[in-house]
């Protein structure tokens, strides 16, 4: 049986250290989503340094800015289908099981079409990258763009897949695998690997259900071999999570959340089969070295 999101009682004294910083991938009781109605960049943090599995802030954008961004995003002439795996429509480069060159010139092309998303309406993504920011230099941590060579990553995208007629919306999956694929050699979120990779979404739609499950279960090489997902981590056959533990959470328009993409998560379709859009703003980031957070698409 899933068990609903984790809670615990928010420490009001907390004060983020400015000591070395201590990372962890498998560390005991961190499987654990923190919730809460405004938005903790500390909580942020602590996902990315793998203290817990992730952070849910509740109701913190605006339904009419969600609204005016979808807006923007069904108007824009360049949405297309995804070409791999996943049944989605796509605004924005993704960097999945792409050579470089295809996926810097698709960053390059969609740059314009990405800013319209917020014509005449906040640019929520600049204000939390800001705010988020600033947090992070009291800690002495950079957080920038990831690069290869010259080139900047894509910032983020929008994504919405179609629910009917199937178990998942997104089979189950883990996002380290595609940091690790060798069609990217010398890309810097392959140092991403020594740390954790966490996934950043804000919910703009999500119709008629499309829960997230997460499985506390980060696998290897050895498991990606065996599958056959080496490069990809996509997807993971259901057997495999039997009996594992895991945590189902609702998530609605407006909410932002923040996931360790190392974990094993999918996205169910809604339970009435009925057609119906699960749309996000989304990113990954993850730290390179004990002081530098980089994000990409």
């Amino acid at each position: 049986m899933f068990s609903q999101i984790g809670s615990y009682i928010q420490n009001t004294n907390f004060k983020p250290s400015k000591t070395k910083i201590k990372f962890c991938k498998n560390k005991k009781n961190s499987f654990i989503f923190y919730e809460s109605n405004t938005i903790e960049y500390e909580k942020i943090l602590a996902v990315l340094k793998g203290e817990i599995a992730g952070c849910i802030f509740r109701n913190v954008i605006p339904k009419s800015t969600c609204q005016k961004i979808l807006k923007n995003f069904w108007a824009s002439p360049v949405i297309g289908k995804r070409k791999d795996k996943v049944p989605a429509y796509n605004l924005g480069a993704y960097h999945f099981d792409k050579y470089l060159e295809e996926y810097f010139n698709e960053v390059d092309n969609s740059k314009i079409y990405l800013e319209k998303l917020f014509n005449n309406v906040e640019n929520v993504y600049e204000k939390l990258v800001f705010n988020f920011e600033n947090f992070l230099k009291e800690q002495n941590i950079y957080f920038r763009v990831a690069k290869y060579n010259k080139k900047r990553a894509g910032e983020f995208l929008i994504r919405s897949c179609k629910s009917e007629g199937r178990e998942y919306i997104i089979k189950p999956h883990e996002d380290m695998a595609q940091c690790k694929n060798n069609k990217q050699l010398g890309f810097e979120i392959q140092k991403v690997t020594n740390y954790n990779i966490i996934a950043g979404n804000i919910c703009l739609e999500n119709n008629n259900g499309g829960n997230l499950y997460c499985w506390d279960f980060m696998p290897d090489d050895t498991y990606r071999k065996r599958l056959g997902v080496i490069g990809t981590g996509y997807p993971y056959p259901n057997e495999l999570l039997e009996n594992v533990q895991n945590i189902k959470l609702q998530v609605f328009p407006g909410d932002l959340y923040f996931l360790n993409g190392g974990n094993i998560h999918a996205v169910k379709s809604n339970e009435s089969n009925t057609l119906s859009f699960r749309t996000t703003l989304s990113f990954f980031m993850g730290f390179i070295n004990n002081n530098t957070i980089v994000r990409w698409t």
